[in-house]
C-alpha cells in the first residue's frame, strides 16, 4: 500500500499556530512539531497515526489512531 505524504502549507501552518497558542494558554503545550502535524491533519481531513496519544488527544476535532 502506498504512503500518503502531506506537506505543511499556509492553511495548515495557520491552523498549527492556532492549536499551539490555544494549548499554551491552557497550560497544555505539546510542542510546535506536533501542532504542525495536527494542523496538517485537520486541514486535510486526515487521521494522525501515532503512539503519542496523550498529546494529540488534547486537540479538539483531531482523529487519532495508534499502533
Amino acid at each position: 500500500k502506498g504512503q500518503l505524504i502531506l506537506h505543511l502549507d499556509n492553511d495548515s501552518a495557520e491552523k498549527a499556530g492556532d492549536i499551539d497558542g490555544n494549548l499554551i494558554k491552557k497550560g497544555e503545550d505539546i510542542g510546535p512539531i506536533d501542532c504542525m502535524i495536527a494542523g496538517i491533519a485537520l486541514i486535510k481531513k486526515e487521521k494522525v497515526l501515532t503512539r503519542n496519544i496523550d498529546d494529540f488527544k488534547k486537540i479538539k476535532g483531531l482523529e487519532v489512531e495508534t499502533y
